[in-house]
Protein backbone atom coordinates (compact mmCIF):
# COMPACT_ATOMS: atom_id res chain seq x y z
CA UNK A 1 0.00 0.00 0.00
CA UNK A 2 1.44 3.32 -1.05
CA UNK A 3 1.06 6.47 0.96
CA UNK A 4 1.03 9.90 -0.60
CA UNK A 5 2.26 11.57 2.59
CA UNK A 6 5.85 12.81 2.36
CA UNK A 7 8.44 10.99 4.42
CA UNK A 8 9.55 12.74 7.55
CA UNK A 9 13.16 12.40 8.48
CA UNK A 10 14.32 12.58 12.06
CA UNK A 11 15.62 16.08 12.79
CA UNK A 12 19.23 16.50 13.80
CA UNK A 13 19.78 17.01 17.52
CA UNK A 14 19.88 20.69 18.42
CA UNK A 15 23.39 20.42 19.91
CA UNK A 16 24.67 19.17 16.56
CA UNK A 17 23.07 22.08 14.72
CA UNK A 18 24.56 24.68 17.07
CA UNK A 19 27.93 22.93 17.01
CA UNK A 20 27.96 23.24 13.20
CA UNK A 21 27.14 26.94 13.47
CA UNK A 22 29.78 27.55 16.14
CA UNK A 23 32.52 25.51 14.48
CA UNK A 24 32.02 27.36 11.20
CA UNK A 25 33.86 30.39 12.64
CA UNK A 26 37.29 28.81 13.25
CA UNK A 27 36.92 26.69 10.11
CA UNK A 28 36.22 29.84 8.10
CA UNK A 29 39.34 31.53 9.45
CA UNK A 30 41.54 28.53 8.76
CA UNK A 31 40.11 28.05 5.25
CA UNK A 32 40.47 31.73 4.39
CA UNK A 33 44.07 31.79 5.62
CA UNK A 34 44.92 28.65 3.68
CA UNK A 35 43.34 29.88 0.44
CA UNK A 36 44.05 33.63 0.50
CA UNK A 37 47.11 33.81 2.71
CA UNK A 38 47.77 36.96 4.74
CA UNK A 39 45.37 39.84 4.15
CA UNK A 40 47.98 42.32 2.96
CA UNK A 41 46.64 43.29 -0.48
CA UNK A 42 43.17 43.89 -1.97
CA UNK A 43 42.79 40.56 -3.80
CA UNK A 44 43.77 38.61 -0.67
CA UNK A 45 41.24 40.60 1.39
CA UNK A 46 38.47 39.94 -1.12
CA UNK A 47 39.22 36.21 -1.41
CA UNK A 48 39.60 35.78 2.36
CA UNK A 49 36.31 37.58 2.91
CA UNK A 50 34.50 35.51 0.28
CA UNK A 51 35.75 32.23 1.76
CA UNK A 52 34.99 33.31 5.32
CA UNK A 53 31.52 34.54 4.37
CA UNK A 54 30.67 31.32 2.54
CA UNK A 55 31.70 29.09 5.44
CA UNK A 56 30.10 31.23 8.16
CA UNK A 57 26.94 31.74 6.08
CA UNK A 58 26.63 27.98 5.67
CA UNK A 59 27.14 27.44 9.40
CA UNK A 60 24.52 30.07 10.22
CA UNK A 61 22.10 28.53 7.75
CA UNK A 62 22.57 25.11 9.39
CA UNK A 63 22.08 26.63 12.84
CA UNK A 64 18.88 28.36 11.70
CA UNK A 65 17.20 24.99 11.15
CA UNK A 66 16.22 26.05 7.66
CA UNK A 67 14.44 29.20 8.78
CA UNK A 68 16.82 31.03 6.46
CA UNK A 69 16.87 30.33 2.75
CA UNK A 70 20.25 28.91 1.77
CA UNK A 71 19.90 30.29 -1.74
CA UNK A 72 19.75 33.81 -0.31
CA UNK A 73 21.63 33.64 3.00
CA UNK A 74 24.87 31.97 1.91
CA UNK A 75 25.47 34.21 -1.16
CA UNK A 76 24.57 37.32 0.85
CA UNK A 77 27.00 36.30 3.60
CA UNK A 78 29.68 35.53 1.03
CA UNK A 79 29.36 38.82 -0.85
CA UNK A 80 28.83 40.93 2.29
CA UNK A 81 31.87 39.53 4.04
CA UNK A 82 34.01 39.66 0.90
CA UNK A 83 33.22 43.28 0.07
CA UNK A 84 33.25 44.24 3.74
CA UNK A 85 36.73 42.85 4.35
CA UNK A 86 37.97 44.42 1.12
CA UNK A 87 36.61 47.82 2.19
CA UNK A 88 37.80 47.49 5.79
CA UNK A 89 41.30 46.24 5.00
CA UNK A 90 41.98 48.82 2.30
CA UNK A 91 40.58 51.62 4.48
CA UNK A 92 43.10 50.88 7.25
CA UNK A 93 45.95 50.20 4.83
CA UNK A 94 46.02 46.51 5.82
CA UNK A 95 47.11 47.53 9.31
CA UNK A 96 46.93 45.09 12.22
CA UNK A 97 46.92 47.44 15.20
CA UNK A 98 44.04 47.11 17.59
CA UNK A 99 42.46 50.33 16.28
CA UNK A 100 42.89 49.26 12.64
CA UNK A 101 41.33 45.88 13.32
CA UNK A 102 38.39 47.54 15.11
CA UNK A 103 37.75 49.83 12.12
CA UNK A 104 38.20 46.92 9.70
CA UNK A 105 35.73 44.82 11.68
CA UNK A 106 33.21 47.64 11.89
CA UNK A 107 33.24 48.22 8.14
CA UNK A 108 33.09 44.47 7.46
CA UNK A 109 30.16 44.14 9.86
CA UNK A 110 28.36 47.05 8.23
CA UNK A 111 28.42 45.51 4.76
CA UNK A 112 27.80 41.98 6.06
CA UNK A 113 24.88 43.12 8.20
CA UNK A 114 23.22 45.01 5.35
CA UNK A 115 23.67 42.08 2.94
CA UNK A 116 22.27 39.59 5.46
CA UNK A 117 19.38 41.93 6.33
CA UNK A 118 18.29 41.79 2.68
CA UNK A 119 18.58 37.98 2.79
CA UNK A 120 16.34 37.49 5.81
CA UNK A 121 13.05 35.74 4.96
CA UNK A 122 10.23 37.92 3.62
CA UNK A 123 8.05 39.30 6.36
CA UNK A 124 10.87 39.42 8.92
CA UNK A 125 10.09 42.25 11.29
CA UNK A 126 12.87 44.61 12.29
CA UNK A 127 15.27 43.22 9.70
CA UNK A 128 17.50 46.28 10.01
CA UNK A 129 18.12 45.45 13.65
CA UNK A 130 20.27 42.60 12.29
CA UNK A 131 22.44 45.06 10.35
CA UNK A 132 22.86 47.19 13.48
CA UNK A 133 23.62 44.14 15.65
CA UNK A 134 26.50 43.13 13.38
CA UNK A 135 28.36 46.36 14.17
CA UNK A 136 29.70 45.49 17.64
CA UNK A 137 30.18 41.81 16.78
CA UNK A 138 32.57 42.28 13.86
CA UNK A 139 35.08 44.62 15.54
CA UNK A 140 35.22 42.24 18.50
CA UNK A 141 35.99 39.38 16.12
CA UNK A 142 38.75 41.36 14.43
CA UNK A 143 40.31 42.31 17.76
CA UNK A 144 40.43 38.64 18.73
CA UNK A 145 42.04 37.81 15.39
CA UNK A 146 45.30 39.58 16.30
CA UNK A 147 46.83 36.24 17.23
CA UNK A 148 49.60 35.21 14.88
CA UNK A 149 49.84 31.84 13.15
CA UNK A 150 51.69 29.96 15.92
CA UNK A 151 49.32 31.26 18.56
CA UNK A 152 46.32 30.48 16.34
CA UNK A 153 47.55 26.94 15.75
CA UNK A 154 47.99 26.40 19.47
CA UNK A 155 44.57 27.90 20.19
CA UNK A 156 42.92 25.74 17.53
CA UNK A 157 44.59 22.64 18.93
CA UNK A 158 43.48 23.49 22.49
CA UNK A 159 39.96 24.29 21.30
CA UNK A 160 39.73 21.09 19.26
CA UNK A 161 40.78 19.07 22.29
CA UNK A 162 38.24 20.77 24.54
CA UNK A 163 35.48 20.55 21.95
CA UNK A 164 36.06 16.88 21.22
CA UNK A 165 36.01 16.02 24.91
CA UNK A 166 32.83 18.03 25.44
CA UNK A 167 31.13 16.53 22.40
CA UNK A 168 32.18 12.98 23.25
CA UNK A 169 30.75 13.32 26.73
CA UNK A 170 31.39 11.01 29.63
CA UNK A 171 32.02 7.32 29.06
CA UNK A 172 29.10 4.91 29.17
CA UNK A 173 29.24 4.44 32.92
CA UNK A 174 28.69 8.17 33.37
CA UNK A 175 31.91 8.58 35.34
CA UNK A 176 34.66 10.82 34.14
CA UNK A 177 38.11 9.77 35.26
CA UNK A 178 40.91 12.25 35.42
CA UNK A 179 44.17 11.00 34.01
CA UNK A 180 46.85 10.53 36.61
CA UNK A 181 50.11 12.40 36.08
CA UNK A 182 53.06 10.26 35.02
CA UNK A 183 55.77 9.82 37.59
Amino acid sequence: MSSSAPRRYAPLPSWLIWTAGFISFPIAGIAAGAIAGPVNRPLAALVAGLVTGAVIGTGQWLASRRRLYASRWIPASTVGMGLGLLLGATTVGFGTSLAALAVMGGLTGLLLGVAQAFALPPGTRHRWAWAVAMQPVSPASCRRSRLRSVQVSAAVARHATKTSSIMAGPPRGGKVRRPRPRR
